[in-house]
């Protein structure tokens, strides 16, 4: 599943904040069910904001982990429990854009 690009306006810089989620599920063992969360933070000019904060929080337990974009933008959650979650990213001189429900099921492609 892709989610396509979210914009919010922001205060600072008259700019925007773009999240660009690539959602892929797969199996890691028979034993496990997990997910993997692939994306990329890009701004409103379409370039990559690197060392954007990104937190994926499952919305039925509350767990939250941190992740932090590299110089492309882009960021990883490997190993993530079957579930729904929200997912934000914030960085200076940007508003925070949130993705919400977002659906983490074995073999979504």
């Amino acid at each position: 599943m892709n989610i396509k690009f979210l914009q919010l306006n922001t205060k600072f810089f008259g700019a925007a904040v773009l999240l660009y989620v690539a959602f892929f599920s797969v199996t890691v063992h028979a034993q496990f069910d997990s997910a993997t969360f692939l994306g990329t933070v890009r701004d409103a000019a379409e370039s990559a904001v690197p060392n954007a904060s990104v937190k994926l929080t499952n919305v039925e337990t509350g767990v939250v982990v941190n992740a932090t974009t590299d110089a492309g933008g882009n960021y990883q959650f490997l190993n993530v429990k079957i579930g729904t979650y929200r997912i934000s990213a914030e960085a200076q001189g940007f508003s925070t854009t949130v993705i919400e429900n977002i659906s983490a099921t074995v073999n979504d492609r």
